[in-house]
């Protein structure tokens, strides 16, 4: 019972991560929608689209992962990349509209 809930935590975990790494590659790609003066049916329904491939393709990624039975490995990759090396994470380039949610300047 304790591996099961394990696991599907190391699951949601590694969701997430996927989810929030699609979202960022989607805030790159994406025009910024503050220089549109007024957004369009087509183009809000394109934003939908776009985000919802990226949860898609993010919860196929986990799934075909966790076939292989790599989630702890992956996980705790990670966790020491970000622990162990700060100044690494530091250096990966985020657009403006997420270091604005994040606290970074």
């Amino acid at each position: 019972m304790l591996a099961a809930t394990l696991q599907t935590a190391a699951f949601l975990f590694l969701l997430l991560i996927v989810m929030m790494v699609f979202s960022v590659f989607v805030a790159f790609m994406a025009p910024p929608v503050s220089k549109s003066p007024a957004l369009s049916f087509t183009s809000v329904l394109l934003y939908f689209a776009a985000e919802l491939a990226a949860l898609i393709c993010a919860v196929w990624i986990v799934v075909e992962i966790s076939g292989f039975d790599l989630l702890p490995i992956l996980i705790a990759l990670a966790v020491a990349a970000v622990v162990f090396m700060p100044q690494l994470v530091a250096k990966i380039p985020v657009p403006a509209a997420v270091t604005g949610m994040l606290g970074k300047k």
